[in-house]
C-alpha cells in the first residue's frame, strides 16, 4: 500500500516563499532544517499524516558539489514550482527490491538541534525521469506532518496529488494502488495538488 508522505516545492528564498504560501493559500509553515552535505533546508508545512516541504539552497558552494544541491539550483532558475511527490510504503525494502535500487540515507537537524533521519528509495529517478519518489522514516524520527501549527485555512491533509507523465510506467514504478494518486498523462511531474480544508480543497499548482 502506497500512502503520500509529502509533495516538494522547490523555491529560491524560503521565506518569501513561505509568505507567498500564508499570504495566498492559508497556509502556515514551520522552519525545518539544514540538510548535511546537500546545501539545503527547508521549511515544513504540516498536514497531519502528509505535508508539504518547501526546499532551496542555503549554501551554493555546498549545494554546488552534491548532487541534488545542484539540481536544485537549477530547478528554480525560472522561479519556484511543484517539484516532485514523495510517497510511503508499507514495506520500503520491497520497494527497493522492486526497482532493484539501495535505499539512501538521509538526515537534517532540526532549529532545537534534533536530528531526523529517513531511508529513501528512487530519489535519483525522481531528479532525472520526473518520477515519484519512495520514503521510510526512522522510527524515533517524528514524522514532520504532525508539527503543531493553526493553518489560516483551517486545512487538514493532502487529498490528492495529479501527476503526469506515461500511465504505464509510472504504474510498473509505482507497483502498488494509491487511491489519492491522479495519473494524467501528458507533461511529467507534479501538475496538481489538492489541499483538504474545512470550505473544499485548495488546488496549488
Amino acid at each position: 500500500m502506497l500512502e503520500i508522505d509529502h509533495v516538494l516545492i522547490a523555491v529560491g528564498n524560503l521565506d518569501s516563499a513561505a509568505d507567498r504560501l500564508r499570504d495566498t493559500y492559508g497556509l502556515e509553515s514551520v522552519e525545518g532544517g539544514r540538510h548535511p552535505g546537500w546545501g539545503t533546508a527547508n521549511r515544513i508545512v504540516p498536514l497531519g499524516g502528509e505535508y508539504l516541504e518547501l526546499i532551496g539552497v542555503v549554501d551554493p558552494d555546498e549545494a554546488s558539489a552534491s548532487p541534488f544541491g545542484s539540481w536544485l539550483m537549477e530547478r528554480v532558475e525560472d522561479g519556484d514550482h511543484l517539484l516532485r511527490c514523495c510517497l510511503r510504503p508499507s514495506d520500503l525494502s520491497a520497494t527497493a527490491e522492486r526497482l532493484g535500487a539501495d535505499p539512501l540515507p538521509g538526515s537534517r537537524v532540526t532549529d532545537n538541534g534534533h536530528s531526523v533521519h529517513w531511508r529513501l528509495v528512487g530519489l535519483e529517478a525522481a531528479m532525472s525521469d520526473n518520477l515519484p519518489f519512495f520514503i521510510e522514516w526512522h522510527p524515533e524520527s517524528p514524522h514532520p506532518g504532525h508539527t503543531r501549527v493553526e493553518h489560516p485555512s483551517g486545512a487538514l491533509g493532502i487529498a490528492w496529488v495529479e501527476i503526469g507523465g506515461d500511465r504505464d510506467r509510472l504504474r510498473d514504478w509505482l507497483g502498488d494502488d494509491a487511491a489519492a494518486i491522479h495519473l494524467v498523462g501528458g507533461q511529467p511531474g507534479v501538475r496538481r495538488v489538492g489541499i483538504i480544508t474545512p470550505e473544499g480543497d485548495i488546488v496549488l499548482r
